[in-house]
């Protein structure tokens, strides 16, 4: 399994907006290869997120990276919000999901 990983820094006064997450949740959910994922905020600092993306392999993640409609989202709507975006690319090791529920 293969994590990718994502962590930015919200702008000041930026969300992402609702509709936009909807979407993305909708679009990664139908992505061939996709596992599941994490979404995170530092409790100290809220516009720090953390969203960790699990996927059956590299090539699956890969292949969401370059997704048409997660592009144009990406270019649209998430990089202007954000700043100091860095991605992380992990072998996962060991996970246990079946326990994980929000």
């Amino acid at each position: 399994m293969h994590a990718h990983i994502n962590q930015f820094t919200l702008k000041s006064g930026s969300e992402l907006p609702r509709e936009s997450t909807d979407r993305w949740r909708a679009t990664i959910e139908r992505q061939p290869g996709f596992v599941g994922f994490l979404s995170l905020r530092e409790q100290d600092e809220a516009n720090h997120v953390m969203i960790v993306t699990l996927w059956e392999s590299v090539e699956a993640a890969h292949q969401w990276g370059q997704n048409p409609d997660f592009v144009h989202m990406r270019d649209t709507e998430i990089e202007p919000a954000i700043s100091d975006w860095k991605i992380t690319h992990a072998t996962v090791e060991a996970a246990d999901l079946n326990k994980i529920s929000v």
